[in-house]
């Protein structure tokens, strides 16, 4: 993003995220996808940002997920660690940008996956490091969708068989399910696990994990094609858009 402060050094951010990642541990995301862009191409980063949450997939996006009062560099730093990947919208006016150079340097440190979208630059302009990833042209975004729903699916449904197992076992012995509408948990109070999809264990008795959609207490099973809204949802008409501090 375009600020107007000096933003670290993606080496910089990229050793805090690994400290960060090592005292975390075994890696759980909260998004799908990092979309990183230059403040002048926000309206075309919304797009794609609109096409990938169409699909039930968690997109961070600084114009969405910052607030005003948030240590900017605190969130960033924090979105890329729980990133499954990143979408990096290339246009010559993210070469001018020195955050966008920090959020691709850091994840490529990472290891993360980039993909570039291409929005009126030649992929000839690609800076080196970015020219071994495959681009897409922003023109084609709903491939990239499609690419990427598939990517997370097929992790989730692999990390969702691993929980089932272990949970079967856990709800056996020590943890007792608890029915609130509309999920089951197991146990009470602040340290319950869960929310499990009400239709897959009533179905089959499998506890399958729910994938939180974007900050609207929504919730989708990947195991039956489920959509659930929690107590918190708030219906689209009555929803607005958090305050963007990049805006001026």
């Amino acid at each position: 993003m375009i600020m107007s402060n000096i933003p670290p050094t993606p080496d910089e951010i990229a050793k805090a995220l690994v400290a960060a990642q090592e005292q975390k541990g075994q890696q759980s995301y909260e998004y799908d996808v990092f979309l990183s862009y230059a403040t002048p191409d926000k309206e075309r980063a919304k797009q794609i940002g609109s096409a990938l949450q169409a699909k039930g997939l968690n997109c961070f996006m600084a114009c969405k997920n910052v607030s005003g009062g948030d240590d900017f560099s605190d969130k960033i730093r924090l979105a890329l660690l729980n990133s499954r990947e990143m979408c990096l919208l290339f246009s010559p006016n993210s070469l001018k940008s020195e955050w966008v150079l920090t959020e691709w340097g850091a994840a490529w440190a990472l290891g993360k996956r980039i993909v570039p979208i291409l929005h009126r630059l030649d992929v000839g302009l690609l800076p080196e490091r970015l020219k071994i990833f495959q681009a897409i042209d922003l023109t084609d975004i709903e491939k990239y969708v499609s690419e990427v729903l598939y990517r997370c699916s097929k992790t989730k449904k692999k990390q969702e068989v691993q929980v089932t197992s272990q949970l079967e076992g856990k709800a056996d012995s020590q943890e007792k399910l608890v029915y609130e509408a509309p999920f089951y948990w197991l146990g009470k109070g602040v340290e319950r696990d869960g929310p499990f999809c009400q239709k897959c264990y009533d179905a089959d008795g499998k506890l399958i994990r729910l994938q939180k959609r974007l900050n609207n207490d929504e919730w989708d099973c990947f195991q039956c094609d489920s959509y659930f809204t929690g107590p918190g949802y708030v219906p689209p008409n009555d929803y607005q858009e958090p305050y963007d501090p990049l805006s001026f």
